[in-house]
């Protein structure tokens, strides 16, 4: 959404390499940076009814080892370095 707006961004996810997600920012063009897991990124879902009524699905999310989870914080902290 907010690169469709013209706002710079940048996805940063645990995923396999292989991963629909991964498929699906490369199709839209989204800049992002992966840290390589064998899971599956995580799915949120969100339903909304016609009065208003919201219900939310969230999948648990990738299990990460101390190494991945290290990876992943260097990964996300070096995106935030100069971020506006």
């Amino acid at each position: 959404v907010l690169t469709m707006a013209g706002v710079d961004a940048l996805a940063v996810l645990p995923a396999a390499a292989n991963d629909p997600l991964v498929s699906a920012l490369q199709s839209a063009a989204v800049p992002y940076r992966v840290v390589p897991t064998d899971e599956p990124a995580r799915t949120n879902l969100t339903i909304t009814e016609h009065d208003g009524t919201t219900t939310k699905i969230n999948e648990p999310g990738a299990t990460l080892n101390e190494s991945a989870l290290r990876a992943f914080t260097d990964a996300v902290l070096d995106a935030a370095d100069g971020a506006a």
